[in-house]
């Protein structure tokens, strides 16, 4: 779903919107597309900057795999609460309206709309509240919203809490029951991984080889096992270390033939995180293709007490550290920015660019320059799928609605606890955080001689190092504060560009932030400026001409290469090849040894081994674990894993009220 009504116009959109039905696949079947429907608009934003606060109208196009349009309104928490209502739903007064207007959707399930021809909110949420409809000024025609007097602490209406509370007692019985079985059966496996373990070898006393063995099934015996296989992997050197693993560059021989590897070892407390990624790689493994822009999979195992996830490794590390050590040049940062999105839509969309198949939308949940690897040629792979989850249009999961990621780069609504349950309500979270990561990249392009690049800095680095969740909030959320851009950038005609793209996918509300889909067009747009492929585009050239502006969408012989580029990774990335720049030179490759990782040309007036202050800040967010909370309806507030279950314990016992949760 998208919403473009703060900067771009709805020709803008269309277009752009075109683009990405031109791109993708056709499917087996035509698809019918909606009418045009129209909606009342209005902008709180607009209204307190200009004085322009009736309410008007605009309307929205269907088009593509956007195939429906419906109409939306955001507006806050009543003011004041009547107690004796006993209405379910109650209607919004005029002073809590925020936002009103239309969007397009992939498929009527992503709405979730509680009523075709009322907006009537269906979810609820701490401090704003959303509704959708889908007829022809339906928002505009007054909205509905829950009563909160209806609602118990954490939203759920009083009529609805005996029936809970009964599934969940059935829930509880059957949890029990399965309990005692689980148990019954571990003490079995245990008593054979005793004396299975017996024969194996301990993983980091044979040369570097891990032994992983098959675990017994409830089919095969402790004898029938093999005795553990070897993983050809040798030649370990650490790159970086944390609280709860580390990453190594290490070497993979089979079949007589060598390649560098990533491998990393997270211990027993990661198992789920384990589990997630290996799980997500797996799906990857389904699909047709493997896409340059993902970080490539080798396998991924249990070795001893530990657990392995092995990809490719890519020379020049992580984004984070190439933009610590190094400024960039304007080529160079045109190359990162348009792999790192087109990885970024490739996980969003069900319908990829460049590929010629469909696939479940995943949702990275924990983007940031350090998960951003960058390769030999300043391509980007997106890495890290800890958090990662496929989404699933036929149900919200669980695991899918807590609060995780890294805190400094987490969205508004994640911290405000306003996140909308819908795939593009979750995709707008990504977004976000790829908008800061794309600061960071901007902010440290040389764009001539002359031009003074500052110190590389984590994007909110006026809240200093390891900053807690509440000054977070306070900072994004309440004063809207986002990371500044220097003069110059706004001066350069592609940086200028480059950060209007970034800006527009930061935005306060979820549903005003362009898609990864959308940013990769622009972005594409500016950096192909120029760029043509004599053999694929003479005939373009010769119906356009060199003189027009580039239009991607116009342009199939860029596409072309693309979806090649894709298929081979023999061929070179269609974007224009830093490695002839001079302001400044493609960065040097680090060196990883024995001793560290060096940085040729890095920081030359300062001893490499003092720590820097970005150094410090890693440091700092390594040594804390990724933040996991989820919404209490018994508090009202989002807690930990620890104090939800301690809850919900004590309200079982208690009998009072659901200790259930959005988790």
């Amino acid at each position: 779903m998208k919403n473009r009504n703060h900067t771009f116009t709805h020709q803008e959109l269309e277009e752009q919107l075109t683009l990405i039905s031109g791109s993708n696949p056709p499917t087996e079947g035509p698809e019918e597309i909606g009418a045009p429907l129209e909606c009342a608009f209005y902008n709180s934003d607009d209204c307190e900057a200009t004085g322009k606060c009736e309410i008007t109208k605009e309307t929205c196009y269907p088009e593509s795999h956007l195939k429906g349009a419906g109409c939306y309104a955001v507006f806050s928490f009543p003011p004041v609460i009547e107690k004796n209502s006993t209405d379910l739903y109650i209607p919004v007064h005029r002073s809590q309206y925020q936002k009103l207007g239309c969007i397009q959707f992939q498929d009527p399930e992503m709405m979730g709309c509680a009523h075709d021809s009322i907006c009537r909110q269906s979810q609820t949420v701490r401090t704003v509240g959303h509704c959708c409809c889908g007829t022809p000024n339906c928002n505009g025609q007054g909205l509905e919203q829950l009563n909160p007097a209806m609602m118990s602490k954490g939203g759920v209406p009083m009529y609805g809490i005996f029936s809970t509370l009964l599934i969940v007692i059935f829930l509880l019985a059957c949890f029990v029951i399965a309990l005692f079985g689980y148990r019954y059966n571990k003490q079995k496996e245990e008593l054979k991984r005793k004396k299975f373990d017996k024969e194996k070898t301990n993983a980091m006393e044979n040369g570097n080889l891990p032994l992983v063995a098959p675990e017994p099934t409830e089919t095969t015996s402790i004898e029938m096992v093999e005795k553990p296989k070897a993983l050809p992997i040798s030649d370990f050197l650490l790159i970086s270390k944390g609280r709860f693993g580390c990453v190594y560059k290490a070497k993979w021989t089979e079949n007589g033939e060598e390649k560098q590897v990533a491998v990393k070892k997270v211990c027993e407390s990661q198992k789920a995180s384990f589990e997630a990624e290996k799980s997500l790689f797996d799906f990857f493994q389904t699909l047709d293709t493997r896409y340059s822009a993902i970080v490539g999979y080798v396998c991924a195992e249990q070795v001893g007490n530990e657990y392995w996830i092995v990809t490719d490794f890519q020379e020049r590390l992580s984004l984070f550290e190439l933009l610590k050590h190094n400024e960039i040049s304007l080529t160079a940062c045109g190359r990162l920015l348009l792999s790192m999105l087109d990885g970024l839509q490739f996980l969003h969309d069900d319908r990829p660019f460049f590929v010629g198949y469909l696939k479940k939308p995943v949702i990275h949940r924990d983007i940031k320059s350090k998960n951003i690897l960058v390769k030999r040629d300043m391509t980007a792979c997106i890495a890290d799928f800890g958090l990662a989850r496929a989404y699933d249009f036929a149900t919200v999961r669980r695991d899918l609605t807590a609060q995780v990621g890294t805190r400094r780069y987490m969205a508004p609504e994640t911290m405000d606890g306003a996140v909308e349950f819908t795939a593009a309500g979750f995709k707008a979270m990504d977004v976000y955080s790829m908008a800061l990561v794309m600061w960071e990249t901007i902010s440290r392009t040389k764009l001539s001689e002359t031009d003074t690049v500052p110190e590389y800095q984590v994007p909110y680095a006026e809240l200093k190092y390891d900053p807690k969740l509440n000054k977070i909030r306070e900072h994004v959320v309440t004063k809207q504060k986002r990371p500044l851009w220097r003069p110059e950038i706004k001066e350069n005609e592609s940086t200028q560009k480059f950060s209007s793209v970034a800006e527009q996918m930061w935005e306060k509300e979820g549903a005003a932030r362009i898609t990864a889909g959308c940013a990769f067009y622009l972005i594409w747009n500016q950096v192909m400026k120029g760029v043509t492929f004599p053999e694929e585009s003479a005939k373009w050239d010769m119906e356009q001409g060199l003189e027009e502006e580039y239009n991607f969408q116009m342009d199939p012989a860029g596409t072309e290469r693309m979806s090649k580029y894709h298929a081979d990774y023999s061929l070179p990335h269609p974007s224009p090849d830093p490695i002839n720049d001079q302001c400044p030179p493609v960065p040097p490759i680090p060196i990883v040894t024995e001793n560290g990782t060096t940085y040729p040309n890095s920081t030359p007036n300062e001893p490499q081994a003092e720590p820097q202050e970005s150094q410090i800040e890693e440091c700092a967010e390594e040594e804390n674990p990724k933040e996991e909370r989820f919404f209490s309806m018994i508090t009202g507030e989002f807690v930990t894993r620890e104090q939800r279950d301690a809850l919900n314990e004590a309200d079982s016992f208690n009998g009072s009220a659901t200790g259930n949760s959005f988790s």
